[in-house]
């Protein structure tokens, strides 16, 4: 929970699965599962998915941001696999959000797909100028499951991303 993935890639020179099979850029999840909870999964490239699934993988994500893959989608998997998302922004892929192993969710149970509108992000492979909070304008402001168990730790309904949820004060 309350994690951030960025700059991931998948393919890239020197990196050690360049050449062999499928990948996720930030979350590659194979014959397991993985609850993302409050997560940002942001500015990863990878042909495939920022979120990429095989092997009977599970991806459950709540309150999450997923945005701006380089190359492929922001989620896809392979047949077989399973993925549960809810009220979670999928927003910025250069192809499609959700590649042909999912069906697009926008607009359903919470989710949204629109620029979650960071303090500080830019796509330049370095996240030391980065800041994943969320400007005050964000539409993931309190934009979150609204069941108090996810209310922020200031006790205001969750935001979607990293710093939102009861452990999103950093």
């Amino acid at each position: 929970a309350n994690s951030i993935f960025v700059n991931n890639a998948y393919g890239a020179p020197g990196f050690a699965g360049a050449c062999a099979g499928n990948g996720g850029a930030g979350v590659d999840v194979a014959a397991g599962s993985a609850n993302l909870t409050n997560v940002d999964v942001v500015g990863n490239d990878s042909t495939y998915a920022s979120v990429y699934l095989s092997s009977s993988g599970s991806v459950t994500a709540i309150n999450s941001i997923i945005a701006d893959n380089d190359d492929g989608a922001m989620l896809d998997g392979e047949v077989g696999t399973t993925l549960a998302i809810t009220y979670s922004d999928v927003y910025g892929a250069s192809t499609a959000n959700y590649g042909v192993g999912f069906t697009d969710v926008t607009g359903v149970d919470g989710n949204i797909s629109e620029d979650p509108m960071f303090v500080a992000w830019t796509d330049d492979d370095s996240s030391a100028d980065d800041d994943f909070s969320l400007d005050a304008a964000s539409p993931c402001i309190d934009a979150g499951d609204s069941a108090p168990s996810y209310n922020d730790a200031d006790g205001s309904a969750n935001d979607m991303g990293a710093y939102g949820g009861p452990e999103g004060e950093w």
